[in-house]
């Protein structure tokens, strides 16, 4: 029975959680698509994530923005060198973001669905080739 359930936590261990969640429509109308935000379970207390919006206008641009957050108490924070800081209150279907870094980001997302395998590439891909830290 030891073995069984030694084997279930690495398994659970090994495998990433991860769920997509999704901004609030916004009425005042800020320019942008709907926010997506994936966030995936990773180790050290700790969650990988991941932004992606459109800017609409006359020439609609993809803004990405990814990072691991770390826990910090009853929250998740992500610093940059500069100083600034998002952090994730992460409750049940539902996470509030707020911070100095991206005013855009901030706000309340809600829970949509399981996210796929190719998020973790994804959040990969954008920490590599778009974020500057």
């Amino acid at each position: 029975m030891k073995k069984i359930v030694v084997l279930l936590l690495a398994l659970m261990s090994f495998f990433s959680f991860s769920k997509n969640y999704e901004k609030k429509e916004d009425k005042k109308g800020t320019g942008t698509s709907a926010i997506d935000l994936v966030l995936i379970e990773s180790s050290k207390n700790s969650y990988d994530f991941s932004f992606e919006y459109v800017m609409l206008g006359s020439m609609p641009k993809l803004h990405q923005l990814a990072g691991t957050a770390y826990k910090n108490g009853d929250k998740y924070i992500f610093k940059v060198s500069d100083g600034s800081k998002l952090e994730f209150s992460i409750k049940n279907n539902k996470v509030v973001v707020s911070g100095d870094f991206d005013r855009l980001v901030k706000g309340e997302y809600i829970y949509t669905s399981e996210s796929t395998s190719e998020d973790r590439e994804t959040i990969e891909w954008i920490k590599e080739n778009i974020m500057t830290d």
